[in-house]
């Protein structure tokens, strides 16, 4: 898998891949999946990170670890660290929720600060921050993209948009789950003055091909008044994988073209 190791500052639960410190204020993509290690170093999973870092295509030069001029950043998901607490984690979820305590809420505040910080110790690029997650990271990815000023836009895989719909939330009552939804009016407003791209299979019965295609049409009706073409995508491919919810890695790679491409790295 690819190298990557703790950010260090302070910030517990975070790892890096890229190029060192030293390396000064370089642009950067905050990735979500499961844990910083697995999101960082294990495939599948890991595939976005490491097709952002070392380009697309698999030439020499492309390989090359010593063209990077970008970093990717990663924490560990509320309640995830090995497979079995990953499987377990929005049963977890629930049982937080259910007793009235906003996990992703506080977990959300912290990431974004925790961005603010590597912005002011002059690790990130101010003018060039990204957001990336998939599965129940693409929700993480897209609630940073709406709090945290810096960030530029998102791209997101196979995301939960609505984590109430999800089996495990559905019979979960708590107002602060249902603030969450990104079909709130107010997180759709923050989220349409970003760039934003979700990958979504034809038939994801896990997270909801639905819920992601009214996220993105209602980002594009919101951009409508003031652009012709709203800067908002969904792009969706045939389902694989259990419950059509996973993953093809030439999605992978495209996203990851295409997020290059946004930080001007062609």
């Amino acid at each position: 898998g690819m190298s990557h190791r703790e950010v260090g500052h302070g910030l517990r639960g975070w790892r890096v891949s890229g190029p060192e410190d030293s390396a000064g204020a370089l642009p950067a993509v905050f990735y979500f999946a499961l844990s910083a290690a697995q999101s960082l170093g294990l495939a599948p999973y890991n595939h976005l990170t490491q097709f952002v870092l070392t380009g697309t295509l698999s030439t020499e030069e492309d390989r090359d670890m010593s063209n990077q001029t970008l970093r990717v950043y990663s924490v560990t998901l509320p309640y995830h660290g090995t497979m079995e607490q990953n499987e377990a984690a929005f049963g977890n979820w629930a049982r937080a929720y259910t007793s009235g305590q906003d996990v992703l809420g506080s977990f959300l505040d912290r990431t974004s600060r925790a961005i603010d910080t590597l912005v002011e110790l002059g690790l990130v690029d101010s003018r060039n921050v990204w957001t990336a997650g998939l599965s129940r990271g693409g929700f993480i990815a897209s609630h940073i993209a709406i709090r945290n000023h810096y960030v530029k836009g998102v791209v997101a895989f196979a995301s939960v948009t609505v984590p109430g719909d999800l089996r495990e939330l559905k019979g979960v009552r708590s107002e602060a789950l249902d603030a969450l939804s990104l079909k709130n009016e107010q997180h759709l407003r923050a989220l349409s003055t970003k760039s934003t791209r979700y990958y979504m299979g034809n038939r994801d019965e896990l997270v909801s091909t639905r819920n992601c295609f009214d996220v993105v049409h209602a980002l594009a009706e919101i951009n409508a008044k003031g652009f012709r073409s709203p800067p908002h995508e969904m792009i969706m491919y045939c389902s694989i994988g259990k419950a059509g919810h996973g993953t093809p890695e030439d999605i992978f790679r495209d996203g990851a073209r295409w997020l290059r491409k946004q930080m001007c790295f062609q």
